[in-house]
């Protein structure tokens, strides 16, 4: 296992995701700092959900109070400093409110918010009004919003997507609510392979993105 020590941390950029636990590591916080560690930066975290869940889904959720979350945020930030942070799953509007402030506090040059409204296995992972507080306070913040087909169809009540002109014109939508970029995953435009787009305010443009489509794994996420 890699080990760090304090002058290699300082020398390393620093990413903050603030996310769920999951308990068979396929998503949320171990996937992060699993992914965050092979693109060589230092991954600190802070959790808003401890999950009891294997390969097949979800069996228990435990919600972080909101005052232990801000904790865990302050922490690293007056440490560690990061370079920048990613929020995933938010479960209550406490939580929004906590990491909207934070976020306003602290001012990272970088944010991503994964928009995690429903799980890879179709599950609904944050209550409507959790929604609309994330579109709310956290949308104009983000940097780049990422979001997958099925939240995204859910969010904005569309049909489903069937050409990169409706990918694209669904990221577009998205934009009107704030943020400064969206990555849409996963549009299935070809049966053996799924689609991406990003989409950026400044400059207008767009980019898509086809790669090989979900590989045969037992985990998820």
């Amino acid at each position: 296992f890699p080990h760090f020590d304090a002058k290699e941390v300082i020398a390393m950029k620093t990413a903050l995701t603030i996310a769920g636990s999951d308990s068979s590591g396929g998503a949320g916080i171990q996937a992060d700092i699993k992914t965050i560690t092979a693109l060589g930066a230092y991954a600190a975290t802070a959790i808003t959900t401890v999950t009891a869940q294997d390969t097949e889904g979800i069996q228990q959720l435990y919600d972080i109070p909101s005052e232990v979350l801000d904790m865990q945020i302050r922490a690293v930030m007056n440490d560690l400093q990061p370079d920048a942070i990613k929020v995933g799953m938010l479960r209550t509007v406490e939580q929004v409110r906590v990491v909207e402030r934070l976020l306003r506090e602290y001012r990272p040059k970088f944010i991503v918010l994964d928009a995690v409204v429903i799980s890879s296995r179709g599950n609904m992972l944050m209550p409507k009004e959790v929604v609309a507080a994330m579109v709310r306070l956290l949308f104009p913040l983000s940097t780049v919003v990422t979001i997958k087909r099925d939240s995204i169809s859910y969010m904005l009540r569309g049909n489903e997507i069937r050409s990169n002109e409706e990918l694209e014109m669904m990221a577009r939508k998205l934009m009107r609510w704030g943020c400064r970029s969206v990555v849409l995953q996963g549009g299935a435009i070809a049966s053996q392979s799924l689609t991406d787009v990003l989409v950026q305010a400044n400059p207008s443009t767009v980019n898509f993105y086809t790669r090989p489509g979900f590989i045969d794994r037992i985990t998820h996420g």
